[in-house]
């Protein structure tokens, strides 16, 4: 009877720890997050909910709606950033969308995911 318990004690924590989301992710709507899950590999998904968790710490420099364009401050200096391209180095590393990209698709309501955003795994 005391491992039927501790098993089921067990099993609950560990449910518990693979239900919670964690609040970074609440940036992506359910329908943009089992996009990436289900396109990405496990560890580019974890990168790009990493990347997420990061948009509200970008600087913002200056914006030209007309073009849908930011301008940022980061550690790696000012970077020029639109919907589609960032000059930042995650970028042509990964292949992945980096959070200065994700900020500005958010600051003009354009949608998280896109398949042009990400090389094919």
């Amino acid at each position: 009877m005391l491992m039927v318990t501790l098993r089921s004690d067990t099993d609950h924590i560990a449910t518990d720890c693979f239900c919670k989301t964690p609040s970074f992710v609440n940036n992506f709507t359910a329908d943009e997050k089992s996009m990436y899950w289900h396109i990405l590999t496990p560890y580019s998904f974890n990168k790009v909910m990493s990347k997420c968790k990061s948009i509200k710490n970008v600087q913002i420099i200056s914006t030209d709606k007309e073009t849908q364009s930011a301008t940022k401050q980061s550690s790696e200096g000012v970077l020029l950033t639109n919907p589609i391209k960032c000059t930042c180095s995650f970028e042509p590393s990964m292949y992945l969308p980096c959070h200065h990209k994700l900020n500005v698709r958010q600051m003009y309501n354009i949608s998280l995911f896109d398949p042009y955003l990400y090389s094919e795994r």
